[in-house]
């Protein structure tokens, strides 16, 4: 189910990753919504950071079942 043969953590791992560099960006960085892809797990995470909401999504894979989101009203929703 993945592009290489070869898948190196877990989702958990992966996931947790995912957050800590999340939540590191929003102590640098402004931003209300932060997109990352390429690792293989799908992942909505909704975070406080500056007294500020945040969220960071990862995409997941493709190649299982396609996603996309639509945003109305200032609200991010999974399609």
């Amino acid at each position: 189910q993945y592009t290489s043969t070869v898948k190196t953590v877990t989702n958990e791992v992966a996931v947790a990753k995912l957050r800590k560099h999340a939540e590191s960006a929003a102590a640098s960085e402004d931003f209300d919504l932060l997109i990352n892809g390429h690792v293989h797990v799908r992942d909505d995470y909704s975070f406080l950071a500056g007294g500020k909401s945040r969220r960071a999504m990862n995409l997941g894979s493709w190649l299982t079942e396609p996603y996309r989101y639509l945003e109305v009203s200032d609200k991010i929703t999974w399609r």
